[in-house]
């Protein structure tokens, strides 16, 4: 298999639905008509092994290999920004205030190419390939839903990769330990005393006074 050759020859498919995924944006927790357009891509393809989430709109689905072997998971992430693009590009943003500002076009069109020439080619698998379809990235959601319905159960390894636009092509950049930005969440409580006086029987409002009565 010449995956080279294979990935030039599907290079106008996967530009077409780069193409049509940015132009057709939904933010998180709204991709809906996104998640009905990847199931239909991956149908048209001869795709059957396909799972919609019922917590959210993600989707799993697999490309049986010809010959035994482990299970390999592919990863994209599909939700838009709230920007209002201006690029004036033809292909640009349909809906007003939304864009595909981070890469996620790209990363369902790379998948949606991926899965084309695997499944087109999947008899000269060793073993399967799991599409992992994951909405709600940008709010760290997605991922955690799509876990609990079990998206990752049976993958032996996994694979993400996002598009970077300084680097020039055809390279790829790996670099050990974190990469990219995490979004987390915390609570801090902070214990002490009042910064704003009250009024003071004995002195007055704005006393300062640790000993006065609305310190005690």
């Amino acid at each position: 298999m010449d995956i080279k050759a294979l990935a030039q020859e599907a290079a106008p498919y996967i530009v077409d639905r780069r193409h049509y995924y940015h132009q057709h944006p939904e933010l998180t927790c709204e991709e809906k008509e996104t998640r009905a357009h990847i199931h239909q891509d991956l149908v048209d393809m001869g795709i059957t092994d396909i799972r919609d989430m019922k917590t959210c709109y993600g989707l799993v689905a697999t490309i049986h290999g010809g010959k035994p072997g482990k299970t390999v998971g592919l990863r994209t992430d599909t939700d838009a920004l709230s920007f209002q693009e201006e690029t004036g590009l033809p292909f640009a943003s349909c809906d007003p205030g939304k864009m595909h500002a981070c890469g996620h076009d790209t990363h369902i069109a790379m998948l949606l190419g991926a899965a084309k020439i695997l499944q087109e080619h999947r008899d000269e698998l060793c073993g399967d390939v799991r599409l992992i379809v994951q909405p709600a990235e940008e709010h760290v959601m997605g991922s955690k839903q799509m876990i609990a319905e079990g998206a990752l159960e049976g993958v032996d390894a996994i694979f993400g990769q996002h598009v970077w636009g300084t680097l020039d092509m055809p390279y790829i950049d790996v670099t050990a330990g974190p990469r990219m930005a995490y979004s987390g969440r915390f609570t801090v409580e902070v214990h002490g005393e009042s910064s704003h006086p009250r009024f003071c029987t004995a002195h007055g409002q704005g006393c300062h006074h640790r000993r006065c009565c609305h310190h005690q």
